[in-house]
């Protein structure tokens, strides 16, 4: 299976992440998963993946990456949205740009 490409910035944190995952680790959630490049490269690797995207366009590029690695989730939401019974493992949220309206609510 061929994995997408990963930017230069995702490349160095993805391979830290490798490194530093601990072993009890099996549910993983990514805040702000982008393109899902790193999302479809956990979910490969065997985690039980979720990844949360809001912006349309990269949210349809992320779905379609984990689809083609045949497991794992995303889905056009942002964290706000998750069930507060949803539990994961591991979280993880990298280059997320947090935009809130003038009454201070996340958008």
């Amino acid at each position: 299976m061929t994995l997408p490409p990963l930017t230069f910035n995702a490349w160095l944190r993805y391979d830290v992440v490798r490194r530093l995952m601990p072993a009890d680790v099996r549910s993983v959630l990514e805040i702000g998963c982008g393109q899902g490049a790193v999302g479809a490269r956990l979910a490969a690797a065997g985690y039980d993946y979720l990844g949360l995207e809001p912006d349309d366009v990269s949210y349809r590029r992320a779905a379609m990456r984990l689809a083609a690695v045949g497991r794992g989730e995303v889905r056009h939401e942002a964290l706000a949205a998750l069930d507060s019974g949803d539990r994961f493992d591991l979280a993880c949220a990298f280059e997320v740009r947090e935009d809130q309206d003038e009454g201070g609510q996340e958008r």
